[in-house]
C-alpha cells in the first residue's frame, strides 16, 4: 500500500486452494481418482456456456487401456489376449 502498486503473494498449491478469491471463482477444482483426490486448475473455458469443460481422467492406472490397444491397434482378438493373461505374458 506504501508504494501504491498492484502485488500479490506467492502461493502453495494447497494455500491457493483455501484462497477466498479462487474459492469465489472456481479456478481449482478436485477430482476422484483412483490414487486418491486430485487438486487440478480448471481449464480456462470451464466458464463458457457454449463449450463447458469436462475432464475425464487425470491419469489412469498402470495397464488401465492394455485390453483396449491390443484388440484395436494390434488386432489381437479376444480369444489370444485372454491366452496371453492366462500365460502371464501381459
Amino acid at each position: 500500500m506504501d508504494y501504491e502498486i498492484a502485488a500479490g503473494p506467492v502461493l502453495y498449491t494447497d494455500e491457493v486452494a483455501e484462497f477466498p478469491h479462487f474459492k469465489y471463482r472456481p479456478w481449482v477444482s478436485t477430482c476422484e481418482t483412483d490414487y486418491g483426490t486430485i487438486l487440478y486448475a480448471t481449464p480456462p473455458n470451464a466458464f463458457q456456456i457454449k463449450t463447458p469443460h469436462r475432464v475425464k481422467w487425470l491419469g489412469r492406472s498402470l495397464g488401465k487401456d492394455n485390453y483396449e490397444i491390443y484388440r484395436r491397434w494390434l488386432g489381437m482378438g479376444p480369444t489370444k489376449v485372454d491366452a496371453f493373461k492366462e500365460k502371464g505374458v501381459i
